[in-house]
């Protein structure tokens, strides 16, 4: 009996060891496939960075397949043969009818946006990217009532030179009318760098015009590398901007008053900066041996009158409404005039539009704004022709030389899109 018991007590002892051997195995099992998941998962990691640009270039060719296939079935509709000549005729109409009956035969017009009235995706949430991918341009809307927008008059001849010297498109001319697409956005949004940029990016999103800082976004861009026409950018973000592809259908030329950007630019520079060795190799009045000072001058002086010769129309940053830029661009109404519900990136919580205008004087100087370092005698002990050269050009967009009369107290670095 009692050698039963022991028996049974060692059986007993040997199915737990076993089973505690066998729950360190599973134990151990785990931590293999645990270990093994995380080195795949880093393998894949390594390759996540290099596909990631070939997966965003294949998402604007399927873009751009789509919107030329909707090119192609309309030039298909628009050639459709007529009617046999062997079909009955229609009874005559009555001769005060023919006028009318004439005007229901002729075809329907081109309606003169591409972009939809309504939002089709939904009473909120940011537009598709494919509702800005079309195949032609949303005429600009050159309207006199438009607060800040000031138009540029240039004769027709000169539209394939500008075409050629900078991204903006003129269906005209020899190879534009091919681009459709993803390969044509509707909006560029271009000044000197600190000009404000980042301001107007956000205000745009915030409407729902998907547009990208410094890169290429579904309904364009709002950049200062976009000023030059360029073989490569200091900066892609996210997707990259091939000069031989991409155009744009409205410039708009972003000004801000010459002390704040000089003052900015300089204290933005770096010993050893990426963005200066860029600017070298594409505006040729540029000398990397000038002071920081005057140099940050020069390329505000260089960089504006290169957007006069290219640019659509003109505001001043500290002055106009985003909803202004949004309408002049030809973007319908119901994004331009909206309450942020479609926000491009982000529609869960509604952000307000901000809106800056011209203040007058007495009013402007009650406005809190930060002083700019740089003031124009620090300009002028350098080279005075220079200053004179800039402050001219600023009294010509609309400055005051003293920038109190332009406050911008606003801090954009907290913007978030």
């Amino acid at each position: 009996m009692a050698s039963d018991a022991a028996r049974k007590d060692a059986r007993e002892r040997s199915l737990g060891g076993a089973a505690l051997r066998l729950l360190a195995l599973l134990a151990l099992a785990a931590v293999v496939i645990r270990t093994r998941a995380v080195l795949a998962a880093a393998r894949v990691g390594d390759a996540v960075g290099a596909r990631a640009e070939r997966v965003r270039a294949l998402e604007h060719e399927l873009l751009e397949l789509a919107a030329r296939q909707r090119a192609v079935d309309a030039e298909l509709a628009a050639a459709a043969p007529a009617a046999p000549a062997s079909a009955p005729a229609a009874p005559a109409a009555p001769p005060e009818a023919k006028p009318r009956a004439a005007a229901a035969a002729a075809p329907a017009a081109r309606p003169a946006t591409p972009f939809a009235t309504t939002a089709t995706w939904g009473a909120r949430g940011p537009p598709p990217d494919a509702f800005f991918a079309t195949d032609r341009c949303a005429a600009p809307r050159r309207n006199a009532s438009a607060e800040g927008i000031f138009w540029y008059d240039r004769p027709d001849a000169e539209a394939c030179a500008r075409a050629r010297i900078s991204l903006r498109g003129e269906a005209a001319c020899p190879g534009e009318g091919e681009r459709r697409g993803p390969a044509k956005r509707q909006i560029l949004v271009t000044g000197v760098q600190r000009s404000g940029t980042h301001f107007t990016w956000e205000m745009l999103a915030r409407l729902g015009i998907h547009v990208h800082h410094e890169g290429l976004g579904p309904a364009g861009s709002v950049s200062w590398l976009f000023t030059w026409k360029a073989a490569t950018y200091v900066i892609n973000n996210p997707a990259s901007l091939d000069a031989r592809r991409h155009r744009f259908c409205v410039v708009f030329h972003q000004v801000r008053h010459p002390l704040r950007v000089i003052s900015s630019v300089v204290r933005a520079t770096r010993a050893h900066d990426r963005f200066w060795d860029w600017l070298y190799g594409v505006e040729p009045g540029l000398d990397r041996t000038d002071p920081p000072v005057r140099r940050a001058a020069r390329l505000w002086l260089l960089q504006n009158r290169r957007l006069e010769k290219i640019a659509d129309a003109r505001f001043l940053v500290e002055e106009t409404s985003p909803r202004a830029v949004c309408s002049a661009a030809g973007f319908p109404d119901f994004l331009c005039r909206g309450d942020g519900r479609h926000h491009a990136t982000s529609s869960k919580v509604v952000q307000p539009i901000l809106e800056p205008r011209r203040l007058a004087r007495s009013e402007a100087l009650r406005v809190p704004s930060k002083v700019p370092a740089v003031s124009w005698a620090d300009v002028e002990r350098l080279d005075a022709a220079l200053a004179a050269a800039c402050r001219d050009l600023a009294a010509a967009y609309g400055y005051d030389a003293d920038p109190r009369y332009h406050p911008q107290s606003l801090d954009t670095t907290a913007f978030k899109a």
